[in-house]
């Protein structure tokens, strides 16, 4: 699933991202009307009402009105379905999320600023027009005329097609040429880096809703089971086998088990919420969430710590991003020395002189005929004050500096990789660790339940038995998320598109 924009295109996602938002053609509802995920949450509701991982605990009402471009985004509420999944709420948030699009602005600059180095090499032509009247006094010797002047009266019209043309100056253009095309490369990668830290914070938090809700259910599973130890404490009661202190116990334990469902309901709305805010949509959006597919099991590396480390080095966006940078100020530094060179250049005008002359008041006399002039300019800049060589101390300067930012970037990545490697591992044995921990505790707490059922068993060790049940319940979804999370994670410290489970 590839979610990169290409450079041949205004944001180049073969998915529902920035084309779909820029050409208007998804058929989507808006998402300030209310109607969309509403729709989807009601008729799934409706649908299945004990179906509570559709949707999230929290306030009903819609939020305030977003973009017509927020609106554009949204799916189509005629499709009814559980709700959205992890690639739909990706391809939402790629659409939605303010920081890509500053970052794709970023890039349009750049690609701009590419086009004005190019458009250098083209000569400027320009399309003048001069008009006016002139009375002018001039000196005349005194044997001619007595006043020793006379009144020249003029009136021009003077259109002219003018050109400028920049032959040669040895580099400084094409230097700045390749530093801008270096530029526009460090903000693809910065594009692609932004696109990708998104969808890893989507992908973080709805793991951490999908886990919330498992712990919520897992909670309702232990206040059902605190339930039935009651009503057999109850009926050991009656059977003269319990004590009242058994049965305040049991009634303490369903207390117990009614607050941790109340604390998976806050754990539920807090992460609805981090998940809204990772999309881009306000807090107060009421959609419904689907849940993870079925069918999940823990992944292990398929190759070498090293050769992921060497991956992550040149794929990376932010080592990719950073290399562009060194190469954009090494372009800088040339440039700079390049003012040091002359520069040829070429002027051009042709112009037709449409006019009329009258001295003292004589008859006029008119002109209207073209000229026209060439030139070839040689510019050598011989002195400046130690203004070119500053130039050059800063260029080079942050040459040393974007090469010391690559190196530390390169060794930021290679922390990463290493982290995100030993978090899939060691996720990964947890989760084995876990399943097998909750299902040995199910046996315990069934067997626990069934000997104090029968006048065999005491209170506390059911009691503690089904508290490591619920604890085991949670570990598992908690070891799921972690699984899932840390394989985003190594996806991410290498470059690569973040796996996601159909």
């Amino acid at each position: 699933m590839s979610r990169r924009c290409s450079k041949d295109h205004l944001y180049g996602r073969p998915v529902l991202t920035w084309l779909l938002c820029l050409l208007a053609v998804c058929p989507i509802s808006a998402i300030s009307q209310s109607t969309s995920a509403d729709l989807r949450l009601s008729a799934a509701t409706q649908e299945n009402p004990d179906h509570a991982t559709a949707t999230p605990v929290g306030n009903a009402d819609s939020g305030p009105a977003e973009s017509q471009e927020a609106r554009d985004c949204e799916s189509d509420a005629s499709v009814v379905s559980p709700g959205y999944h992890l690639a739909e709420l990706i391809d939402l948030a790629q659409c939605l999320n303010p920081q890509a699009r500053a970052a794709h602005e970023r890039w349009v600059q750049a690609k701009s600023a590419v086009g004005l180095a190019k458009a250098t090499y083209w000569p400027q032509v320009s399309l003048q027009a001069t008009g006016g009247f002139q009375r002018t006094p001039l000196p005349i010797p005194a044997s001619l005329v007595p006043a020793g002047y006379f009144t020249s009266n003029t009136r021009e019209f003077i259109p002219a097609l003018s050109a400028k043309w920049l032959l040669f100056d040895f580099g400084r253009r094409s230097s700045t040429r390749a530093a801008a095309e270096a530029k526009s490369d460090e903000t693809y990668a910065g594009l692609s880096g932004v696109e990708q830290k998104i969808v890893f914070g989507v992908v973080k938090t709805y793991y951490r809703l999908i886990a919330s809700r498992g712990k919520h259910r897992a909670a309702q599973e232990a206040l059902n089971a605190a339930q039935i130890e009651k009503n057999a404490a109850v009926g050991q009661q009656q059977h003269g086998r319990a004590t009242v202190v058994f049965v305040a116990q049991t009634n303490r334990a369903l207390a117990q088990a009614q607050l941790n469902m109340v604390k998976t309901e806050g754990e539920v709305d807090s992460a609805y919420a981090s998940l809204l805010a990772a999309v881009g949509l306000p807090p107060t959006r009421r959609v419904a969430v689907a849940d993870m597919p079925p069918g999940f099991s823990p992944m292990l590396p398929d190759r070498p710590l090293s050769s992921y480390i060497d991956d992550a080095l040149t794929s990376r966006p932010d080592a990719r991003a950073a290399a562009a940078e060194v190469s954009a100020a090494a372009w800088e530094e040339k440039a700079a020395k390049a003012e040091y060179r002359p520069t040829i250049s070429m002027s051009a005008q042709y112009f037709q002189n449409i006019g009329s002359l009258s001295s003292d008041g004589s008859p006029y006399v008119s002109v209207n005929k073209s000229g026209g002039a060439v030139f070839v300019n040689f510019d050598l800049p011989l002195f400046d004050g130690g203004l070119r060589r500053s130039q050059v101390h800063i260029a080079s300067s942050k040459v040393a500096e974007a090469q010391d930012r690559l190196d530390e970037v390169k060794h930021g990545i290679e922390h990463d990789v290493v982290d995100a490697y030993n978090a899939v591992k060691t996720s990964s044995a947890e989760y084995g660790d876990t399943i097998a921990l909750r299902d040995a505790s199910k046996v315990a707490f069934e067997a626990a339940l069934d000997a104090y059922r029968h006048g065999v068993g005491t209170y506390p060790e059911l009691e503690s038995s089904r508290a490591s049940w619920v604890m085991a319940q949670a570990s598992v979804e908690d070891a799921t998320s972690d699984c899932e999370t840390a394989r985003a994670a190594l996806a991410l410290a290498i470059g690569h598109e973040l796996p996601l489970r159909q």
